[in-house]
């Protein structure tokens, strides 16, 4: 048997430990790694003063737990070893790997945000929500239109209306689209996508969908088409990194990136983790064979037929890499996002690498569905990237 209680200490949760680490033992120690990291405790300090006895079980636990959290600033620091257990750590060669310490005292304060070297950070509180963010002195990218949504609500696309494009001139983008290398094997597999530094994902509007995606690779990349929907690319002006006690919004957070950068038409790139997800999918291709009575798939009488919509918000702590556009002119505001629902993935709590932390989770983790990101959409914490017209 195996008790643990947790406690903070400045940035650090101190989890302290009773009773032997071993195999009867280690699996229960690992959920708890998993679940503490999941909920952004990527500090841990495991107090080893009431562990009697640890195996090789339980050493894989701590070995595999600090593999997950080193990539996100993370760690497993090792407190109040006995002998026995430290002996353990010796023989096998892990504890090289590990921070050992005899009092938290030696912890030290608190850290602090690391600062990139390339831009000075500023912060500010709101209402809903702790930002962070940097300036780069980037010049302005390129968005431009794919096809034609005229003839969404009416599924009246034929084949004459799909446009091929490269993933090498897709950096970010998103619309009902798919891949494949012929007609026959891709006309099928449309449905929500989205591309994410050239990768792709897709979600085809069919019973039981999976994501169907393509790494891109520069020497051959593959041709993604579409039916309609946009892209984008360029260097991003703005980084932005934000946390929140309750949660954050998705129109709240592309409101917040348009006030810091001044813009009211730009690029929005995040990966958050998630607080309940509002969005909706396709059941249907709207080719004109399936052209609904009345010629409208938003009518009342077609809308549950054509849409998978929950009325609940789904994906609750789940990591989301979401990409889209938002425009504000006036009184008319738009956001237009899609997202990838990522089973796990850890989420670093410091610096502004957006594309790094992007990478991490897109090339790591395990895609579940794509979807039409609403604006209520809500996150808990997590990073993004503006790239200004």
């Amino acid at each position: 048997m195996i008790l643990t209680r947790e406690k903070t200490y400045g940035a650090y949760l101190i989890i302290e430990i009773e009773g032997r680490i071993d195999g009867l033992t280690s699996s229960t120690l690992n959920k708890t790694f998993e679940q503490l990291s999941e909920d952004g405790n990527h500090k841990l300090v495991v107090d080893f003063s009431a562990v009697s006895y640890i195996s090789s079980a339980g050493l894989r636990v701590f070995l595999q737990a600090q593999k997950k959290l080193r990539p996100v600033g993370g760690e497993i620091i090792l407190l109040s070893m006995q002998e026995s257990a430290m002996d353990v750590f010796r023989v096998s060669g892990l504890n090289n790997l590990f921070r050992i310490i005899s009092k938290l005292e030696e912890l030290g304060d608190a850290e602090p945000l690391a600062v990139s070297p390339a831009g000075r950070e500023e912060h500010f509180i709101s209402d809903d929500g702790v930002f962070q963010w940097e300036f780069r002195d980037v010049p302005n990218g390129h968005y431009s239109g794919i096809g034609s949504s005229a003839k969404l609500r009416s599924g009246n696309y034929t084949i004459r209306d799909i446009v091929t494009i490269s993933q090498t001139e897709l950096q970010f983008g998103l619309g009902l689209a798919s891949i494949g290398e012929s007609l026959m094997d891709y006309n099928s597999l449309f449905g929500e996508s989205m591309l994410v530094d050239h990768h792709f994902f897709g979600y085809p509007a069919m019973e039981m969908p999976a994501v169907d995606y393509a790494w891109y690779s520069k020497t051959y990349p593959g041709p993604v088409h579409f039916l309609h929907g946009f892209s984008f690319s360029g260097d991003f002006r703005l980084c932005l990194r934000f946390s929140s006690a309750t949660s954050v919004s998705l129109l709240s957070l592309a409101r917040t990136s348009a006030k810091i950068s001044g813009n009211n038409f730009f690029g929005l790139v995040m990966v958050g983790k998630s607080a309940g997800i509002y969005g909706l999918n396709l059941k249907k291709i709207p080719w004109q064979e399936n052209s609904p009575d009345p010629p409208d798939i938003l009518h009342e009488s077609n809308f549950p037929s054509w849409f998978d919509f929950p009325v609940e918000d789904t994906d609750i702590h789940k990591t989301i890499v979401a990409v889209g556009i938002y425009s504000c002119s006036g009184s008319e505001e738009e956001l237009h996002m899609h997202g990838v629902v990522f089973s796990k993935g850890l989420l670093g709590k410091t610096g502004m690498d957006v594309h790094a932390e992007l990478q991490r989770i897109v090339q790591g983790s395990e895609p579940l569905r794509v979807v039409h990101l609403l604006e209520e959409s809500r996150f808990v914490n997590g990073l993004a990237g503006v790239i200004t017209f």
